[in-house]
């Protein structure tokens, strides 16, 4: 059952209980289906449209290469800006013959952005232009960025995103066929394609609201991961610090734009913010992983020039100044956060605070890693604060009867504690009396959380009787 159908019949069930007269009744009524939500019904025509758009945008360009070869150099040239002309002729259509459709503004932009692709294609190969692969993308994806403005199209962004992405991403196989994945030389192309979009994404959100559309939330998810995967290929050294602080950015653009969506798989940023917070203080709660992690990412890693060799020395040299580079860019965006956060604090309601302050624990953690403490201390800290932010998430669920958040404390607490179960060397009786206790933990938790639910229940009882 819908939310309008809920109130329609809870319209009927006071009126029967003549709670109000028939004729405020019928007003209540009216007024409900004024309010019905049409969104469910226009993203099928959406969605549908741009399926359209696909198979349209297929089978055009399969009846035009039938046969390619066989055609002269002039029929070709017509043929390869005829996918162009069709295209501009339907968006042409939607602009000012159905400004205010959505479904025909996106399909219209599909259609259109993959027709300038087989154009370009189609040209390139007839009048044998120079260029490889990686040209043709820019051109295309330089084309595209006006489909943005011009109309306010989103459907495009996957296709777009996805497509610029290549440019930061250089794929080959090695041995057996496993793939490996590093840097293309391409990649500031793709930083500049991308700084072309997200004005797009700046101006679709409802700024003074934490309450979001749909449209917003699937953009977020796409650029969420795009970004994550250009930074991935990227980024070198001080990867878990790079995860931590971009994942508190992320979710502290998440909590002012989208911290009223209804559940948590309509905030993007939040779930992968979080996800990505909770992998990280699991996997150095361990000796063994921190030594690595940690070792991997030190301080003396990042200026140590260790080889004789002068090849070698020459290629550590150039390491070591691209980690410093990205340290020193990592301890900016760092500072930023914390101070747009401080400055605007009051925009950034409900903020988990050990969440936002995970980088710099994760900074101090390093250094008293690198000088100070010795592992197992270090150790100890990482899963005191796993173990805070689960309890936090427990206690802030309860109280505002969240039960995703309140299901993500447990899971984290669980995970940390089964984790330290197998890999601690107490006695079995130490570490049974601990199990015991933290269980007991829980059920005293079950308990008090049982007379809050039958105290809801009493009163919903009292109500329905009413």
């Amino acid at each position: 059952m819908n939310t309008t159908q809920f109130l329609l019949n809870f319209a009927d069930k006071i009126e029967q209980k003549e709670i109000v007269n028939q004729s405020t009744a019928i007003k209540i009524r009216s007024y409900i289906r004024k309010l019905e939500d049409s969104t469910p019904i226009e993203l099928f025509l959406i969605v549908s449209g741009i399926m359209g758009a696909l198979f349209c945008a297929a089978g055009i360009f399969s009846l035009i290469g039938h046969n390619w070869d066989d055609y002269s150099k002039t029929v070709r040239g017509v043929l390869s800006i005829l996918p162009a002309i069709i295209a501009l002729y339907f968006y042409y259509r939607a602009i000012f013959h159905h400004p205010k459709s959505r479904p025909w503004i996106e399909a219209s932009s599909v259609f259109l952005m993959l027709m300038i692709g087989a154009s370009i294609a189609l040209v390139s190969q007839t009048y044998q232009l120079d260029g490889d692969f990686t040209k043709f993308i820019k051109v295309w994806a330089v084309l595209t960025i006006p489909l943005f403005y011009f109309a306010r199209a989103s459907g495009i962004t996957i296709l777009y995103l996805g497509l610029i992405s290549v440019l930061v991403v250089d794929l080959s196989f090695g041995w057996f066929g496993i793939p490996n994945v590093r840097e293309s030389e391409n990649s500031m192309w793709y930083w500049y394609l991308l700084l072309g979009y997200l004005p797009h994404y700046y101006f679709a959100l409802k700024k003074k609201s934490r309450l979001q559309s749909i449209r917003i939330v699937y953009m977020s998810y796409v650029v969420y991961l795009s970004l994550f995967l250009a930074m991935m290929v990227t980024v070198k050294g001080n990867y878990f610090l790079w995860i931590a602080t971009t994942s508190a950015a992320f979710y502290l653009l998440g909590k002012r734009f989208m911290g009223e969506n209804s559940h948590i798989f309509a905030r993007p940023f939040q779930l992968f913010s979080q996800s990505w917070i909770s992998i990280l203080l699991i996997a150095l709660s361990n000796k063994d992983s921190i030594n690595m992690i940690l070792g991997n990412d030190s301080f003396v890693h990042m200026f140590q020039l260790s080889d004789s060799n002068s090849l070698y020395r020459e290629m550590n040299s150039e390491l070591s100044s691209e980690r410093l580079f990205y340290f020193v860019l990592l301890m900016m965006v760092m500072v930023g956060l914390y101070i747009v956060y401080f400055l605007f604090k009051k925009h950034f309601k409900d903020v988990s605070k050990l969440v936002l302050f995970t980088p710099l624990f994760l900074f101090f953690v390093m250094i008293l890693h690198e000088y100070l403490l010795p592992v197992w201390m270090v150790v100890f800290l990482v899963n005191a604060y796993v173990l805070l932010l689960g309890l936090n998430a427990l206690t802030t669920g309860s109280e505002n009867k969240n039960v995703a958040q309140m299901v993500y404390g447990f899971l984290l607490i669980s995970v940390l504690l089964w984790l330290r179960y197998f890999d601690t060397d107490w006695n079995f009786i130490l570490k049974g009396l601990v199990f015991i206790g933290i269980g007991g933990v829980f059920f005293l938790i079950n308990l008090t959380q049982k007379g809050k639910l039958e105290r809801i229940i009493r009163n919903k009882t009292r109500r329905d009787d009413y």
